[in-house]
Formats: structure tokens, C-alpha cells, sequence
């Protein structure tokens, strides 16, 4: 009835709002790099239109406190190989970090949950810096670290990391076993097409 088709309408208008169309997720929209804090507001904002809403500050608090249960029930799997292949570029020296769209202390949570977290320098969240496309993730990494961010390779999967590491300056490699395709990345940028390429990650750059 006019009940369905209604919410059936509302439904389409948030995925809309978060960046999902014909079952597909944009590597551009809010579901590929957007805050958590953005993706509320994407939420907030489309709702209103079809109900009273609290005020967005109040919407956002009780929003973060139901969720909040749900997200430590469990951590996402890695993919297949990363673990390994994180532990051997730790092993020969590479300094490697995190830089997150979540908040800084669930991606540590994250992390310590697949037993990875010993081997980051460095986790930044958006919770503390400028999200992407800023360059602040970035800069905030190379100020840990004490590396100029010349020597910093961004490995991303979206448009946003791939803009976030030009503006701070550093190097970019995008992959492909996350919502983006190859034409949403630079002519220029090179690309991974599965996680097990970063197992020669030292032998492709020109230093580490």
C-alpha cells in the first residue's frame, strides 16, 4: 500500500544520500570514505524530510550511543594474506600506519582484534585530524613517524585517499578490492588489483 511505496521511497533517498546506486557503492560518496559523523548527518538530514527530528547535535549523540553496541560486537575480517603480509613489511623495516574515516580508537580496536596492532606506527583517525580529502591524515602520520612525507606511500581504495595523498604531497597506489574501479583512480596512479601485490611492496619502491 501508499505505506510501503513510501518506505520503499525513503529507502532509495537515504542509499542516494550515502552514495549507493543500483546496488553498487560509489567510491566517491559518503559509504566509501565519509565520516561517521557525516553519514548520520546523511541520514539525519533525508529523514527530515519525512518526520520530526530531534536537533541534529541530540540526533547524533543517541545515534552514536545505539550504535556504539553494535560496533564491538566484532571487528571486519582482514582480507585473505594481509595479516601475513603486514607482519613481513614490519619485519624489513617499513613503518606502516592507518589512516581512517572511523574514530582513531575503533580502528585501534579493529586492529588489535586481528592481533595487527603491534605492527602500525601510527593509527589517525577522523576523529582528530581533518577527514579526506584533507592532507592532515597524512601529515599527522609523517610528524609520528618523523619521515618527510615524500617518503610516504598512501595505499587507498577510494578517489578521496587518492586526493588526500596529492594534496599532502606524498605517493599513491590505488587498489581495487574495495568499492572503486580502475577509471575512478588518475591515468597515472598505479593500481593493485589483489592484496597479495603488496608482499613486493620493497622491491617496487625506491626506498624503505
Amino acid at each position: 500500500g501508499v505505506a510501503a511505496e513510501q518506505r520503499h521511497l525513503v529507502a532509495e533517498q537515504v542509499l542516494t544520500a550515502l552514495g549507493v546506486k543500483d546496488g553498487r557503492v560509489s567510491p566517491r560518496g559518503l559509504l566509501a570514505s565519509g565520516t561517521p559523523q557525516a553519514i548520520l548527518t546523511a541520514f539525519y538530514t533525508t529523514l527530515g524530510f519525512w518526520a520530526p527530528l530531534p536537533e541534529l547535535s541530540v540526533f547524533l549523540a543517541e545515534a552514536s550511543l545505539a550504535l556504539s553496541p553494535l560496533l564491538s560486537r566484532g571487528s571486519p575480517p582482514a582480507f585473505s594474506g594481509l595479516p601475513a603480509i603486514v607482519k613481513q613489511l614490519a619485519h624489513h623495516g617499513f613503518l606502516q600506519g592507518v589512516g581512517t574515516a572511523d574514530s582513531e580508537a575503533g580502528a585501534r580496536r579493529d586492529l588489535e582484534a586481528l592481533g595487527l596492532l603491534p605492527y602500525f606506527a601510527a593509527i589517525v583517525g577522523s576523529d582528530h585530524v581533518r577527514p579526506k580529502p584533507h592532507p592532515d591524515t597524512v601529515l599527522s602520520f609523517a610528524r609520528q613517524v618523523k619521515l618527510p612525507v615524500e617518503q610516504i606511500l598512501v595505499i587507498g581504495d577510494s578517489p578521496a585517499d587518492e586526493a588526500m595523498a596529492r594534496a599532502a604531497g606524498s605517493g599513491f597506489w590505488g587498489v581495487l578490492w574495495g568499492a572503486s574501479r580502475r577509471e575512478d583512480f588518475a591515468d597515472d596512479t598505479p593500481v593493485l588489483t589483489d592484496p597479495s601485490a603488496l608482499a613486493a611492496l620493497e622491491l617496487a619502491l625506491p626506498f624503505g
